[in-house]
């Protein structure tokens, strides 16, 4: 692989050059991770140095997509860390629908931010669904991102053979179907799901726009938080905190934790990131 550099003003170019592609600022993202990726690129170009790679990006528009592709990390699979499912279906879900049913509600909403191509939410969504049949309740799901090819990928509603291995018996058989291409996800949760582009870190909103209320029962933000340097740890815990109402559930990665806000959060389970937002 080749070697980069670090070359501050070359590192900035390239990053402005994606930043006026995309409207998406990496400058927040450990530079290790962004540094890595670029590497990858270069090696594959087999250009000489950072900058150099920088005046390639510059000319080449076919390339600064290739490279924008590779800094969205999209790996990903339903029921991804299987533990934090498990503890939502047993104890987070039924506590948090029999709370909301005891004051009246008669809706259970979730965020997934940076939801990339769909089998968080639907993960979620398929969860939630289980959750809400003893009291009818309505369920719904927004599922946010930066990419809108991830947003089109979650659109389509099937996900690959690969992507399904950690689904629950019980959930696979109720709610895919298998296809030529993969396998597809019911109808009944497709419909919970609502896509929306929107950057958790850059944007003023804390919410996406399509959120007609702000306030969630359940955000999800898994697998973001460990990308990003720690003052945009920061900011993005705070604005998620802030769109989940009192009671709610925050959900983050199995190895991320919540920057600068403890106080406002109570485990819900030793050794999981499954947070009840006071």
């Amino acid at each position: 692989m080749a070697r980069v550099l670090t070359d501050d003003e070359s590192l900035r170019r390239v990053l402005a050059l994606v930043h006026a592609r995309t409207g998406i600022d990496f400058q927040s993202y450990k530079p290790p991770t962004i540094l890595r990726r670029i590497a990858q690129r270069i090696a594959a170009l087999g250009v000489a140095d950072l900058a150099a790679y920088g005046e390639r990006l510059a000319r080449d528009p076919d390339e600064l997509d290739a490279l924008v592709d590779a800094l969205l990390i999209k790996t990903t699979w339903m029921f991804r860390d299987r533990a934090t499912f498990d503890a939502l279906r047993s104890t987070g879900f039924p506590r948090l629908f029999a709370e909301r049913a005891a004051r009246g509600a008669r809706a259970v909403r979730a965020w997934v931010a940076g939801c990339s191509t769909g089998e968080e939410p639907f993960s979620l969504a398929m969860c939630m669904l289980e959750a809400a049949a003893p009291s009818g309740m309505q369920v719904s799901v927004l599922a946010s991102d930066v990419d809108p090819a991830a947003l089109a990928a979650l659109g389509r509603g099937v996900v690959s053979p690969t992507a399904i291995a950690e689904v629950p018996d019980d959930l696979a058989a109720r709610w895919l179907a298998r296809t030529e291409e993969g396998y597809e996800v019911a109808a009944e949760v497709r419909r919970v799901v609502t896509a929306s582009q929107h950057d958790v870190l850059a944007s003023e909103n804390p919410a996406p726009r399509a959120a007609v209320l702000a306030s969630f029962d359940v955000v999800s933000c898994r697998n973001l938080l460990i990308y990003l340097g720690t003052e945009a740890q920061r900011t993005v815990t705070a604005r998620i905190i802030k769109a989940c109402a009192p009671g709610g559930l925050l959900v983050l990665g199995k190895s991320e934790m919540p920057r600068g806000a403890a106080e406002e959060l109570t485990p819900l389970a030793e050794g999981l990131s499954i947070y009840v937002v006071s």
